[in-house]
């Protein structure tokens, strides 16, 4: 399989096989190969990263929940295999699916280290497409920089109504909230103190 340049999606820097179409997403790259003459395709999709929980496992649960289990109905604890391999840890599984009485193979890649996470999903019918897709992860690169985190809190905070603090009494805070959105899937996390 030839491979054209690389390409960067958040965290994930690849090398697209050629020839096969490009669709972008809002959080995610799909590239798909057709042979019309076989009737057989291979659908790759490439997901933007997000803050790891600090378990490459329950990162992989996670991901797998989202986007194998509720868009296809299947396998909710398939059996993974994990690889460490510069710093991360690759987990992933395959089940198989049928929809519209065409039988297909899903495959999921989580990869899980430096304080984040991100996946790739591979959807086919054929197994033409192995090769192609095992060369395609041979070219995945990840970035190590970690997420940037929230500054620290003051170490002694000023009491309501003490000199010095502000003139408005009540409970006061900051906190942060992220979402991702996957097609028609939404995961949201907030972080809150008072």
């Amino acid at each position: 399989t030839a491979f054209c340049q690389t390409e960067t999606l958040d965290m994930t820097r690849y090398t697209p096989p050629a020839g096969w179409t490009k669709t972008t997403k809002e959080d995610a790259v799909v590239y798909v190969a057709v042979d019309k003459t076989s009737n057989t395709f291979c659908a790759l999709t490439i997901h933007s990263g997000t803050a790891s929980s600090g378990s490459a496992a329950k990162d992989f649960a996670a991901e797998w929940k989202t986007f194998v289990v509720k868009p296809y109905q299947v396998e909710a604890n398939p059996k993974t295999e994990t690889e460490m391999k510069d710093g991360w840890t690759m987990t992933s599984a395959n089940t198989p699916m049928e929809s519209d009485g065409i039988k297909s193979l899903v495959v999921l890649f989580v990869f899980s280290g430096f304080g984040k996470t991100t996946s790739i999903l591979a959807i086919l019918n054929s197994d033409t497409y192995l090769k192609p897709l095992a060369a395609f992860m041979e070219t995945i690169k990840l970035d190590k920089t970690p997420i940037a985190a929230r500054p620290a809190a003051p170490a002694n905070p000023p009491v309501a109504n003490s000199p010095g603090s502000p003139s408005l009494v009540g409970r006061w805070g900051t906190g942060t909230a992220a979402d991702t959105v996957s097609g028609n899937y939404v995961t949201y996390a907030s972080n809150a103190t008072q």
